[in-house]
């Protein structure tokens, strides 16, 4: 049977979030839904590299060869600057890049929420969907203020180890 794609197969980028977890001291994260979601996001990116080895030889006729070598990734967002107290915000993820520790780190769907006010969101991962996962080092963190705009900040990782799909293995 022909697989049907369909607009309800999408995923709105205002429902993907980015959430980082402080590893215990153990460790390993053993619950992936534990992390705090990145306050005021409003972008969010996983950049998946791979090397390549070159296997060309005179044997390799006209055309190059080669066989993948190490994978690699990279963690990007950005936020609305706040301050607001026990919220992953600026001074978090500060604090985070001068601890040079690694970090749990989440990407994915957060949870419906059809409940009260929209403040009220608790933005949740949704753990019956698919979402990305694993440990990283917390490359850099920046703040922007511009004249008549809302203050930003960015955070950029680096992958510690592999990426887990649901927190197993691929």
């Amino acid at each position: 049977m022909a697989v049907k794609y369909t607009n309800d197969a999408l995923v709105k980028g205002d429902d993907f979030n980015l959430y980082l977890i402080e590893i215990p001291s153990g460790g390993t994260i053993s619950n992936w839904a534990s992390g705090s979601v990145l306050a005021f996001a409003t972008s969010c990116s996983l950049q998946t590299d791979s090397e390549t080895i070159d296997t060309t030889s005179k044997f390799s006729c006209k055309w190059q060869s080669a066989l993948g070598g190490k994978a690699s990734y990279t963690i990007s967002a950005d936020a609305l600057y706040t301050n607001l107290s026990g919220a992953l915000s600026f001074e978090t993820l500060l604090k985070y890049m001068v601890d040079g520790k690694n970090v749990g780190w989440v990407m994915g769907k957060e949870a419906s929420y059809n409940e009260g006010l929209c403040e009220d969101n608790p933005h949740t991962l949704d753990t019956n969907e698919t979402y990305y996962c694993g440990y990283a080092v917390v490359q850099s963190v920046s703040l922007e203020a511009g004249a008549n705009e809302i203050a930003t900040c960015s955070i950029s990782l680096t992958g510690a180890g592999e990426i887990l799909i649901n927190g197993a293995s691929i």
